[in-house]
């Protein structure tokens, strides 16, 4: 006999009685991630079909961030001098790293939406619309991690042994923008001026992160930066990538760890309160 795994559902609130909250989350997580999977799958396909660039798309937002400013740069408009590195490929690394956290941001929110109508409709594992976000996410990550490498290449850069550790910073930066995607996803379900909002603030935190210029040590920017937990990250993974000493390791690993703790805790939120969401979105 085979045990099955039953989940009971009740009128109770899931906040009074946290276990079962978490218990009935365990069990649903293999069924979420296989759903997710064909979700992904599917909003992928459905993406590029008719896309005449395909695949380029989720690189070509950074290397026009990168061309403009090493052209602003190259012509003196604008004057950012970086020591042991070309400027191009610090500027074009940085916008890459860059692109990964804000689609990791966008990414919960964006797969649930898409999948929003199924919502009231059909009960399946709500996580799978997460996860299938996330798992875009991934795959647009692993595209740019492929770009980086041609990169490197063109400017016959020789990557050091701390190149490995660049994968665990790409990885920390999307899971600091996941976590804070799924933190907000429920409001963005209720509230469409969240996801307008979440574009505006990215278009303007990117001159308040290392991206196009290294982290100033004094200044009104720098006191800014202290409160900005992708700068940390961004530098750090960074300087991995491009074989420059590391300077604040510590920073880098509290951030990641309190970004997983905060991931778990979203996912429970999320469980948590989509029945009142779904509630009133479809009534």
């Amino acid at each position: 006999m085979h045990k099955v795994n039953r989940i009971v559902y009740t009128p109770e609130s899931g906040i009074k009685t946290p276990e079962t909250l978490i218990k009935d989350l365990w069990y649903s997580l293999p069924k979420a991630h296989a759903l997710g999977y064909r979700l992904f799958l599917r909003n992928l396909k459905g993406m590029y079909r008719q896309s005449l660039l395909g695949l380029l798309w989720s690189v070509v937002p950074p290397l026009v961030t990168s061309v403009i400013w090493i052209l602003l740069n190259g012509q003196r408009v604008v004057n950012i001098e970086v020591p042991g590195v070309s400027y191009p490929l610090f500027v074009i690394t940085g916008s890459i790293l860059w692109q990964a956290f804000a689609e990791g941001v966008n990414g919960p929110v964006k797969g649930v939406m898409t999948g929003r109508s199924m919502l009231a409709k059909i009960n399946f594992p709500r996580e799978s619309l997460i996860l299938s976000g996330v798992y875009e996410v991934i795959f647009n990550a692993l595209i740019k991690v492929g770009l980086l490498v041609i990169i490197f290449v063109a400017f016959q850069h020789i990557p050091s042994w701390t190149s490995v550790f660049g994968i665990l910073g790409f990885a920390s930066l999307i899971l600091l923008g996941s976590t804070i995607g799924l933190l907000l996803t429920p409001l963005a379900m209720l509230y469409h001026d969240i996801q307008k909002g979440v574009a505006i603030v990215l278009q303007f935190a990117i001159y308040l992160t290392p991206v196009i210029y290294p982290q100033p040590d004094s200044g009104m920017v720098a006191e800014l930066m202290k409160f900005n937990p992708v700068a940390p990250l961004l530098t750090t993974t960074r300087n991995f990538l491009l074989g420059v000493p590391v300077i604040d390791l510590t920073t880098f690993c509290w951030i990641s760890g309190i970004s997983m703790i905060l991931f778990i805790l979203g996912i429970l939120i999320y469980r948590l309160v989509m029945p009142i969401i779904i509630e009133r979105i479809g009534s």
